[in-house]
């Protein structure tokens, strides 16, 4: 089995400055898994977003602002509570995604490879599907004008 979790935080303007900055270096690099019997490769997608120094969930954050959005867009209550309970399974039934192998997982600029017994995982950039933005630092084939990681 091969686990990647894949979390995405998302903030406004608003928590730029440096509270947010602040609340964000305190925010986990990792969260468990729920308790689910995987045997393939997966990929665990997390979202979160922030508001002032506060974090939810996706869940929370639909909870939080669908309820009066909704309701502004001329939704009744019950349509409402209906959209948001629709919403909440179709996050739940898409957070984990199975594989039937490494290479299935299809990541865009990551290289996995298999090495004996574990796993050789390299980030580059994927000219052809993300663009190729400048940074800073060097990857293991830097200066191996053969490699795609050069």
């Amino acid at each position: 089995m091969f686990l990647i979790q894949k979390i995405n935080l998302e903030w406004s303007k608003n928590e730029r400055g440096v509270k947010g900055e602040d609340a964000r270096r305190r925010f986990p690099l990792a969260y468990p898994m729920q308790e689910k019997q995987f045997s393939d490769n997966i990929i665990d997608s997390l979202s979160f977003f922030q508001k002032e120094t506060v974090f939810m969930d996706v869940i929370q954050w639909q909870q939080k602002s669908l309820q009066n959005y909704l309701l502004q867009l001329g939704f009744t209550q019950e349509q409402t509570k209906n959209e948001i309970q629709r919403r909440m399974q179709w996050i739940k039934r898409y957070q984990d995604s199975s594989y039937s192998s490494v290479s299935a997982l299809n990541l865009t600029n990551l290289s996995i490879c298999f090495q004996k017994d574990s796993y050789d995982i390299t980030f580059f950039y994927d000219e052809q599907r993300s663009g190729l933005p400048f940074r800073r630092g060097h990857n293991k084939d830097f200066h191996n004008q053969d490699s795609p990681f050069y």
